[in-house]
């Protein structure tokens, strides 16, 4: 297995100690199968990371190495091209909510959990 396929697999670990409000938002439609659902809660999760390190306004090149390796987990976890759109265009939504909005730990709190989750997938 590749390092860089290890490290993207390794970030659902990570972005739980991040993103634990999160999870609070709107559950996935019933309709959706389990896998679809785990998806979407995935893209929701890095989304919410992403957005509140660009409201916190740290490091434009780390956000981008971060959405990078979220997009490569997109598509590792999806079956299809169907849910690899899925997944982006919630990811896209989540990350222009959580852009303006304050993490709830507050950006200083913020700012250590986003280095700290960088630090462990590099």
């Amino acid at each position: 297995m590749s390092l860089f396929r290890t490290v993207v697999l390794s970030l659902p670990l990570t972005v739980s100690l991040v993103a634990g409000a999160v999870s609070a938002q709107e559950p996935a439609p019933a309709t959706q199968n389990p896998q679809e659902q785990r998806l979407i809660r995935a893209a929701r999760d890095y989304a919410a990371i992403a957005g509140g390190a660009r409201f916190c306004k740290l490091d434009p090149d780390d956000i981008e190495e971060f959405i990078g390796k979220s997009y490569a987990r997109i598509v590792l976890l999806a079956r299809d091209d169907y849910q690899k759109i899925l997944g982006r265009l919630e990811f896209k939504n989540i990350l222009a909510a959580t852009s303006a909005k304050e993490p709830a730990e507050g950006c200083k709190k913020f700012r250590e959990q986003f280095n700290l989750v960088l630090r462990e997938n590099r």
